[in-house]
């Protein structure tokens, strides 16, 4: 039966996009996102890319996985619509909420500033259609964004001349996506430590000069001498990579006018995140005076542009701003300037990562949580002083992504790593209250990448793991042993039976905690490949004093999740049961299920 499509479909569009550094995440950025989705946002768009010889190769190093955050993105090969008829397909996803983002040689576009002009292979964002014309958005690199429309016989004339003439030179895995808004959110995500754990590795990123560039606009073959054969700086060390060019006049493709722009709308962007963070959680009052002195920095660095541009408008006589100064007297400017810049931001970026550090630790943890200040180097170990105090753990937010390596306490006894990961960054580690201090070793040159300790001073915080290995079954009465507290991550700890009916696990705490969030991760696994998750729905109960089992919370999954999570009312409990809620025969027959970690916090 032939499907009926509506006259005329419009999707909505941001009226403008954040981010205008670069021009092509001017498209996908006019798409709007959820208002549930911009703790995401505030933790992202922060760490840059620099390539040595790439003539446009620079650009933010997480965008696409802000992307996949937000979106549902589906992509197509130029062949994959060859049989069908284009024009009813492009409408049917627009009807089906789907942005069209396709590349597209708008020579061929008419409307475009490139229209029987030059070859120009661009994306242009497809939102809308009515009749037998399309409405989208295309972005030129000296014009930004600009409004297109076109008829349906010129859109596919446009495609039919792409695809042959770039067919050979291009990859085309992304040069055609179907994007959609996710329609739902994680709600325990939306937690303010959430937000302070994955903006400070974003930021430990940017200060240590880490990243990758895995980005949509790396596409055509022809550049891949480029892209593979030379190295790329990150972050922060792209300003000491300007620096070192400005005092040695080393010769390097793109330094000029756009490094210095991109390198000064990346400062106003961080302190744009830091401020944006301020007003949506509960900073501490020494990161929002780190805040503003960021802010003021970025003002200065739009001082050092503006110079940039005066000096080099000099010596070009004003025709343009674009190439680096020449003359010995106004490179030293630039390079006294920047130098100042630079010493200043490499000081108040380490203080405001320590801050963010704190910050996300006393938000995720315990109000009783203290930093460790008084730590010492020598010999190739870090001694951590934890006297006049007993503290049962002592958590290590690990910087830089160091390996975990042993502690050793005062009184001989080995502390080692192989307790409890908590989120992305922090380790618990037990420790006796007759221990005075605890040393860690590190390697030469290493102090930059040491980790931050924080203590505990009291029981709320449950940190140690649960060990578990088998469920309880109705007919064995069986019962996992469970010791110390509820919080176990590992590659598999409870694998139920397919057998087992209305299998749950039980845990049973030394003594009665408090919790109120939790997350659950489950796999099926299928000839070791990862399959779709077969259980849908779990369910967590606490014993009550009279013994009866309470529920506490159910999760549900969310499609195309792998996790399950959820925060509720703090409870108090000794006793907890997971319970798995789906019938029996919905599992797959003779696979086991495997649950991957489970957190009560």
């Amino acid at each position: 039966m032939k499907q009926t499509l509506p006259e005329k479909i419009t999707l909505k569009l941001n009226q403008n996009p954040e981010i205008n550094l670069f021009t092509h995440h001017s498209l996908p950025l006019l798409i709007p996102v959820s208002e549930e989705f911009d703790y995401w946002r505030l933790c992202n768009f922060i760490n840059i890319f620099y390539h040595f010889d790439y003539p446009t190769s620079f650009d933010y190093t997480d965008y696409q996985r802000y992307y996949t955050g937000v979106f549902d993105i589906a992509t197509l090969e130029y062949d994959d619509l060859d049989s069908i008829d284009r024009t009813i397909y492009w409408k049917q996803q627009l009807c089906k909420e789907k942005y069209i983002y396709i590349w597209l040689n708008q020579k061929y576009l008419p409307g475009s500033f490139s229209y029987q002009k030059r070859d120009d292979m661009h994306p242009v964002l497809i939102y809308a259609y009515e009749g037998n014309k399309f409405f989208a958005k295309a972005f030129d690199v000296n014009n930004a964004i600009y409004a297109l429309e076109f008829l349906t016989e010129d859109l596919e004339y446009a495609f039919s001349k792409t695809q042959a003439e770039y067919k050979e030179n291009i990859n085309d895995d992304d040069m055609i996506m179907l994007i959609r808004q996710k329609k739902f959110s994680i709600s325990y995500i939306k937690n303010r430590h959430f937000v302070y754990s994955a903006f400070y590795w974003e930021l430990s990123d940017y200060y240590y000069g880490h990243g990758s560039n895995k980005g949509w606009y790396r596409f055509f073959q022809e550049n891949e001498s480029y892209l593979g054969g030379h190295p790329e700086v990150y972050g922060f060390k792209i300003s000491e990579l300007l620096l070192q060019h400005l005092r040695t006049e080393t010769e390097l493709r793109c330094m000029d006018y756009r490094l210095v722009h991109m390198i000064t709308e990346n400062k106003s962007l961080i302190a744009e995140r830091l401020s944006a963070i301020g007003d949506k959680y509960d900073l501490s009052q020494k990161l929002k005076d780190l805040a503003e002195k960021y802010k003021v920095l970025s003002g200065k660095y739009h001082s050092f542009r503006k110079l940039y541009m005066m000096l080099s408008l000099k010596e070009t006589k004003m025709r343009t701003f674009y190439p680096i100064p020449r003359d010995l007297v106004n490179l030293n400017k630039l390079a006294s300037s920047l130098s100042d810049l630079v010493a200043e931001e490499k000081i108040l970026m380490e203080q405001i990562l320590s801050a963010v550090e704190e910050n996300y630790i006393m938000s995720a943890f315990s109000p009783a949580m203290q930093k460790l200040e008084n730590y010492y180097l020598k010999d190739g170990y870090c001694y951590i002083n934890i006297a006049g105090a007993a503290y049962p753990k002592i958590l290590s937010c690990i910087r830089n992504k160091v390996p975990y390596r042993f502690l050793e306490g005062s009184d001989g006894s080995k502390i080692e790593y192989e307790t409890t990961l908590l989120y992305d960054s922090v380790m618990s580690y037990p420790i006796k209250n007759n221990i005075t201090w605890v040393r860690y070793p590190i390697r030469e040159n290493e102090t930059d990448k040491m980790p931050s300790f924080y203590g505990c001073k009291s029981s709320a915080f449950s940190g140690a793991a649960v060990s578990a290995s088998s469920i309880h079954n109705p007919d064995t009465g069986s019962i996992p042993e469970a010791k110390n507290v509820l919080i176990y991550d590992d590659l598999s700890f409870w694998s139920p039976e397919i057998s087992d009916r209305n299998p749950f696990l039980i845990f049973t705490l030394p003594r009665e905690e408090v919790f109120q969030c939790c997350a659950i991760a489950e796999y099926c696994t299928f000839l070791d490949h990862e399959a779709s998750i077969c259980i849908k729905h779990f369910a967590i109960d606490v014993k009550a004093k009279n013994g009866r089992w309470r529920e506490v919370v159910k999760l549900e999954k969310q499609e195309k999740r792998k996790t399950f999570s959820a925060k509720f009312r703090k409870v108090v409990g000794k006793e907890f049961r997971l319970r798995i809620l789906d019938p029996q025969e919905s599992f797959p027959s003779g696979h086991p299920l495997r649950i991957s970690y489970f957190y009560l916090f």
